[in-house]
């Protein structure tokens, strides 16, 4: 047998020729396979080869076409090379076959086809045949099984089934096809992992088996690195994210060709991260000021009751607060809990998982500041009160406010004399208007008497008419004037 490539220059003139005079029919159906029924006995033709070319009879080449995923899709023809036996014309060559695609992940497409070629004319000696023309996916297996080829020894008579003027083969018949070097990948999660594993598949078809030398390639962080079998390798990385794949390969004609893809490695779907929010979440403060910082590590959320397990990646906690209220009212933090999965800090949909969670921090000072009463104090005079002196307050505290204010309210008598009870009311207020009142007892009880002045000195007198007349006595008093 020629080369294809010599085959092709060959049989142009013929094929050009086939092409005019072929009567051309697909019958799609679900009948039996004459082979069932035909013992065919004649063997009046060789089948040379089958292969996959475009509409000239040209053989794809290797690696002319793209296995993607998605497969490049290719206008190809199933072309068989025939010579004849027979001294004698054949007629009327009828065919019929299974046609089985087989794609890279195993996904099988069939068809029955049967075809009239030569309608009652002579069948050339030797030559081409386009049989089935179809969209082929790159890559795709191609084989045919249960095939069938009549003929009729005589001009005029139609296409059709004899029972001894035939060729059978159950195959399967493997087409050939031009190597397209190709592999496959699974991801898979394994126990105690958090970046999945990748299972890589020798997908290689066409070109001339079997295969003599693989190289594969599997990309940064890779264990292992390196192959050089078919496969499958089970292949684990340090680090998610695109990995670039390269498989090169060798056919037994010493063709070389590579396959180049680029597979994302991910984590998201191999980690069952076990992260939830506290079932109670709230808190009360009686200051603003005493506001507990957020907390910053795993240990700390979980003192306030989240549930953390089995973590991912690494975990990433930030937080923010609403409007703290100075003296009554809630403040909402807000939990932000990333599982950070591929080391870039943010969050990533389809990649990381994260929780928010709210905590309502109720803030409330109903809490009275403190201060003693002042001492008592006694005077003899009213004018001795001393003015009112918040500075006498030295003892004012609040749970909040750093600095309570201090006033002077009142100073109410009891309005007797001697004594008379002042009492002297001081407030103490924080800043949220929690106040009390400290008092001092001030007592104005005049104790000492008044000084009389000098009594004029003694006189005699004759008569009672003679008594000088009475003159006020002078006096000094502590209070009075």
């Amino acid at each position: 047998m020629k080369p294809l490539g010599v085959m092709k220059n060959s049989y142009l003139s013929i094929v050009a020729f086939l092409i005019l005079v072929f009567s051309f029919t697909n019958i799609y159906s679900q009948q039996e396979s004459p082979c069932a029924s035909s013992s065919c006995t004649a063997n009046d033709f060789n089948l040379i080869n089958f292969y996959l070319g475009d509409e000239n009879g040209d053989p794809f080449g290797d690696g002319s076409c793209d296995p993607g995923p998605p497969p490049e899709e290719v206008d190809a023809h199933i072309w068989v090379e025939f010579s004849s036996t027979a001294s004698a014309s054949r007629y009327s060559l009828y065919l019929y076959f299974d046609v089985k695609l087989t794609d890279a992940n195993g996904g099988v497409t069939t068809s029955n086809e049967s075809e009239c070629l030569y309608l009652n004319q002579e069948i050339p000696h030797d030559g081409l045949l386009d049989i089935y023309t179809f969209m082929w996916d790159c890559g795709d297996e191609v084989e045919l099984s249960n095939f069938y080829m009549s003929w009729q020894t005589s001009q005029g008579k139609p296409c059709g089934e004899t029972s001894s003027h035939c060729y059978c083969e159950p195959g399967p018949i493997i087409i050939n096809a031009p190597l397209i070097p190709n592999f496959t990948s699974q991801a898979e999660c394994v126990v105690g992992e958090s970046i999945e594993q990748i299972t890589f598949s020798d997908a290689t078809t066409g070109g001339l088996q079997p295969y003599t030398n693989y190289n594969w390639n599997f990309g940064s962080g890779a264990t292992p690195a390196t192959a050089n079998t078919a496969g499958p390798h089970n292949v684990t990385y340090a680090t998610t994210g695109d990995k670039t794949v390269i498989l090169e390969i060798t056919d037994s004609n010493g063709t070389t060709l590579t396959e180049e893809k680029i597979i994302t490695i991910g984590g998201a779907n191999c980690c069952v991260l076990d992260m939830s929010c506290p079932s109670s979440f709230t808190d009360n403060m009686t200051c603003a000021a005493s506001l507990p910082d957020p907390a910053a590590t795993t240990f700390d959320l979980e003192a306030l009751g989240f549930v953390i397990n089995n973590t991912c990646g690494t975990i990433i906690i930030s937080n923010s607060d609403s409007t703290i209220p100075d003296c009554s009212g809630d403040v909402i933090r807000t939990y932000t809990i990333l599982d950070d999965r591929n080391g870039n800090g943010i969050y990533d949909v389809g990649i990381d998982e994260q929780i928010i969670c709210e905590q309502t921090i109720t803030i409330n000072d109903n809490i009275n500041p403190t201060a003693s009463n002042l001492n008592p104090i006694n005077v003899e005079c009213y004018a001795d009160v001393p003015n009112p002196n918040i500075n006498l307050i030295t003892d004012e505290a609040d749970n909040c406010t750093i600095t309570p204010t201090v006033s002077w309210v009142s100073d109410i008598s009891n309005n007797n004399t001697c004594p008379e009870v002042i009492t002297r009311t001081y407030s103490v207020t924080d800043d949220c208007s929690n106040q009390i009142l400290v008092t001092q007892t001030i007592t104005v009880d005049d104790t000492i008497a008044p000084v009389l002045a000098t009594a004029p000195v003694d006189v005699t007198v004759e008569c009672i008419g003679d008594v000088p007349a009475m003159v006020d006595l002078g006096y000094t008093d502590n209070c009075d004037a």
